[in-house]
């Protein structure tokens, strides 16, 4: 998927939520199972999308929000979140490599079954996280403050 491509899939989710989020309303809801590559994400709200089986490579989201988003068996390599805002969020069975969360807030987060590799958590909060059978590998979490996360 091009830039182009994922802009008009962001645009259509932008336009899905703010006409109200249901069937009747207007533009989609974000379903992707396409590899995006080299973009960059400013304060968009990828509130309810399902990316289910993505591949991300070298993307930056910056100031998103994350909310009840289904991220099932997604691979994350060399991808960047600042200051980001992950509630509910699903992320069963992904993959992390060689990613960074700066300044992000995860909030009851489903991280079962990753592998997280060469990936930093800096100034981050994980509150009531559940990483059950999750390998994290030659990761940095020193910086992380962790709240009730199993």
């Amino acid at each position: 998927m091009n830039r182009e491509e994922f802009k008009k899939v962001l645009d259509d989710h932008k336009k899905w939520l703010d006409t109200g989020a249901t069937s009747e309303s207007e533009g989609k809801k974000i379903q992707l199972d396409y590899e995006v590559v080299s973009s960059i994400v400013r304060e968009f709200d990828f509130a309810y999308a399902v990316t289910n089986r993505c591949i991300f490579r070298n993307v930056t989201f910056i100031g998103c929000k994350f909310t009840s988003t289904r991220m099932v068996q997604c691979s994350f390599f060399g991808c960047a979140f600042r200051n980001c805002n992950f509630n509910n969020a699903d992320f069963d069975s992904s993959m992390f490599y060689s990613c960074e969360f700066v300044m992000c807030t995860l909030y009851n987060c489903r991280l079962a079954h990753n592998m997280i590799s060469f990936t930093v958590f800096h100034e981050s909060t994980l509150s009531l996280c559940n990483f059950r059978n999750s390998s994290i590998m030659r990761s940095d979490l020193g910086k992380a403050k962790f709240v009730n996360s199993i």
